[in-house]
């Protein structure tokens, strides 16, 4: 049976147990799994930090932005309210 690239692990499981080969055999696959499966979070994770710096650079400039519009609406009602 041919394993596709949409196949979840249970059913690998499955078709695994269903196999002939040898249980040294099947944990050596099973491993292998394994460590494509851990590789494959790691590059996700890997993702979601970039993601997270980037959302909080935006953040900080938003709030800097936030800021200095706020001190210069300050600045023209004052001078406004001098005149």
């Amino acid at each position: 049976m041919l394993i596709s690239k949409d196949m979840k692990l249970n059913g690998i499981h499955k078709i695994m147990q269903e196999s002939s080969l040898k249980e040294k055999d099947k944990n050596v696959i099973f491993t292998l799994i394994d460590i494509k499966i851990e590789n494959e979070m790691e590059k996700v994770l890997k993702k979601f930090e970039s993601l997270e710096t980037r959302l909080d650079i935006t953040f900080k400039t938003l709030i800097w932005v936030v800021g200095i519009a706020f001190t210069l609406i300050s600045v023209f009602m004052a001078i406004i309210a001098l005149k």
